[in-house]
């Protein structure tokens, strides 16, 4: 009977899901950064990507993010406003990061 040895990784996933993860995490912060997403709740607000979780196939990205407040705001910004760019934020990072995908 063959024997499986399994990998040891580090606490946040593979090196690998690490380095990808990191990869995506600059990539979102420059298209929240830079304006990209035109929606009127998300403007005028600094929103920081403090970490990218990636799973261990790199097919799906947990992205946390932190929204800086000014004095002068009283509201939060809802994370509702960021899962309905979604679809626009999965293209953006698509055209801004190649990997290579390996089955």
């Amino acid at each position: 009977m063959p024997r499986h040895h399994k990998k040891s990784s580090a606490a946040g996933g593979s090196q690998r899901q690490l380095r990808v993860g990191e990869i995506v995490r600059h990539a979102i912060a420059e298209i929240l950064s830079h304006g990209s997403v035109h929606d009127p709740e998300l403007e005028g607000h600094i929103i920081s990507v403090p970490e990218v979780r990636m799973s261990p196939d790199l097919k799906l990205a947990t992205i946390y993010v932190i929204a800086a407040r000014r004095a002068r705001d009283t509201d939060k910004v809802d994370h509702g406003h960021l899962n309905a760019t979604r679809s626009f934020l999965r293209g953006e990072v698509a055209r801004r990061v190649n990997l290579k995908f390996c089955a």
